[in-house]
């Protein structure tokens, strides 16, 4: 005892303060006794510490006492620890007894419809109908009961931790869209109001488990659609929080206004097992898996997730995930033409985001947040002499919803726009009725660079098929001449036809050796241009030209020859400028592209022409 409080110090002189105190007292030490002191700091720590007096008596009466001190703070801890080990050990048990009971009503429930729709089936077997509508329910119990049964196995990987994270290239919109296309109808059903909303611009592909993040996402969406009540609302929103080095930190927030959660179930949402109450069991349903089997996966893709919750008042689930990404987006230019572009959607952070990517296309946009607005701004633009080329329209708006929207901007200016309904539902049933009140085409929500960029290609489409309409009354040729080398007769005819519409002269090749002959054979000027296919037989397009151009015709080097091929790589149009053509043109031939590179090319030999004239006249005058 000595050499324990020698090394004890300070806390010694407490110590032997308080077993003098002790002695003082009137207490009876016949027996061994014991004083626990929890306040005692050595070194740090709070320490306990049993300390017994026993009593030496002599036949004169006693003659002093033994105090053994002995440090039981270690031995303390320990039972506690078995003790909360304990505890946990029987709350697992009645969870798991509480688990298995909720699983057994979860499985016998769509098992019960399958036995019994198929029994009423064989039953109804001419009744097709009847059989119908109970292979309709099979089909949708089986569904159920597969979800239920991938929880279980997916918790029991969990807890064997048998789970793997794939780390493998993916297309953000492609995942996101795929869960947007299962809650949606879950959300239309209950009448709920259900929006995707991306705050800035995600990269298109990442690298990360497309498979668990659509399992994340649809498992706190159905949540939230399934504890929101008939004509609730149920958001998405997506928020790049910050990028370092070649990863991508993503925040999905999902929020709701249905039922809400206690405080105290709060703390434990995420554990296994675990539902508010029974009464939520039996009314919604469920294992108390989900939200369990959420957590697991976002920890192990290296992310976080939180909740808030108020009850009666919804939920707010937030969940921040890491994703690698290549850096080689696709940052060709987009080849779309500048159109001013209306964006119309009763949520602003939809219309930034929009906004965003089409400015990032290089469309001069603006937008408005209801109908009534949109409609407004057409008008005054159209007074103005600058109409807008295209206006996208939120179909489920307050006030005047997209399809009345979409009817008045069409009154107001005929077929002189495009009009696209935005919706993160699926249109068919309403197809008929947006195409009767002038509605081009459809987008989906949430917007992508890419599907923003398909839209608006549409839409480039539409003005490039007017223009080229009308190119053979914008472009005459008459005068021109040009050689069209081209083996097959198809390919030949589309072209001819084409020239022939603008008024250009054509002389026809089969081949190279052909073409090669023709020209040599030809009078100085004769051919203003050659149309030249490289694939042939006989004699390529690329031999053909360095043959001419290595010839000792007049025109050998002026003529301008034009490649006029299917190979549309980066490496053919080098190959064919390598051969000595001066452009080139890729199949399917585009009649408009056609005339305009026709023109630079005769206003290039004649401003060439011009040129060569006045230095010989110069130099005659010399």
């Amino acid at each position: 005892s000595n050499d324990l409080l020698r090394s004890k110090g300070d806390f010694a002189v407490r110590l032997m303060e308080d077993i003098t105190a002790s002695l003082s007292d009137q207490i009876n030490l016949e027996e061994a006794f014991q004083i626990r002191e929890k306040d005692f700091q050595c070194e740090g720590i709070n320490r306990q510490f049993k300390i017994r007096f026993y009593p030496i008596l002599e036949a004169s009466g006693e003659a002093g006492y033994i105090v053994v001190v002995s440090d039981e703070t270690e031995a303390q801890e320990q039972k506690r620890i078995l003790s909360d080990s304990l505890n946990n050990a029987l709350s697992a048990s009645v969870a798991k007894s509480r688990f298995l009971s909720h699983v057994s009503h979860e499985i016998r429930t769509p098992m019960n419809a399958i036995i019994g729709m198929a029994t009423i089936a064989l039953a109804k077997i001419n009744d097709k109908p009847k059989v119908e509508d109970c292979l309709l329910k099979i089909s949708q119990s089986s569904r159920h009961l597969l979800g239920l049964i991938n929880d279980i196995l997916d918790m029991s990987k969990i807890e064997e931790n048998k789970l793997t994270i794939a780390a493998d290239e993916f297309k953000f919109s492609e995942a996101v869209t795929s869960v947007v296309n299962l809650i949606a109808p879950q959300a239309s059903e209950k009448n709920i109001k259900f929006d995707v909303v991306f705050n800035d611009e995600i990269e298109e592909t990442l690298i990360g488990d497309a498979m668990r993040l659509n399992q994340v996402l649809i498992n706190i969406l159905s949540n939230a659609v399934k504890f929101t009540p008939e004509g609730g609302e149920v958001k998405l929103i997506v928020n790049r929080l910050w990028i370092k080095q070649n990863t991508v930190y993503l925040q999905f927030i999902v929020k709701d206004n249905g039922i809400g959660m206690s405080p105290e179930f709060q703390k434990k949402v995420f554990d296994p097992f675990e539902q508010a109450s029974v009464k939520i069991s039996s009314i919604y349903g469920g294992t108390g898996l989900g939200l369990s089997i959420t957590r697991n996966l976002v920890l192990l893709m290296g992310g976080s997730i939180s909740v808030q919750s108020q009850e009666g008042l919804g939920s707010e689930f937030s969940v921040e995930l890491p994703f690698g990404f290549t850096n080689e987006e696709n940052t060709a230019p987009h080849g779309l033409g500048e159109f001013k572009v209306l964006v119309v959607d009763d949520d602003i952070g939809t219309c930034e985001h929009a906004c965003l990517i089409l400015k990032r296309l290089g469309q001069n946009t603006e937008f408005a947040l209801d109908g009534y607005k949109a409609v407004e701004m057409v008008k005054e633009s159209r007074d103005e002499e600058h109409p807008y080329d295209v206006v996208f329209i939120d179909w489920k708006m307050p006030g005047i919803d997209g399809e009345e929207t979409a009817r008045r901007i069409r009154k107001l200016e005929g077929l002189n726009l495009l009009i696209i309904i935005m919706s993160a539902y699926d249109w068919a049933p309403i197809e008929e009725s947006a195409r009767e009140a002038g509605v081009n085409s459809f987008v989906a929500k949430p917007f992508f660079a890419n599907s923003l960029k398909a839209a608006l290609m549409s839409v480039d489409k539409e003005v490039q098929t007017k223009t080229a309409l009308a190119a053979p009354d914008m472009y005459d040729f008459t005068g021109k001449r040009v050689l069209l080398v081209e083996d097959n007769v198809f390919n030949q005819e589309v072209a001819q036809e084409f020239l022939s519409m603008a008024h250009v002269e054509t002389d026809t090749a089969e081949n190279g050796q052909i073409a090669v002959k023709k020209f040599f054979e030809s009078p100085v000027g004769y051919y203003d241009a050659i149309l030249m296919d490289i694939q042939m037989p006989v004699m390529n397009g690329y031999e053909a030209t360095k043959k001419i151009r290595a010839s000792s015709h007049p025109d050998a080097v002026s003529v301008p020859i034009i490649a006029m091929t299917a190979n549309a790589f980066t490496e053919d149009v080098s190959l064919s400028l390598s051969a000595g053509m001066n452009a080139h043109l890729s199949k399917p031939l585009d009649m408009l592209c056609i005339y305009k590179l026709l023109e630079q090319t005769f206003k290039g030999k004649e401003k060439t022409s011009s040129n060569d004239k006045n230095f010989e006249k110069g130099a005659k005058s010399e």
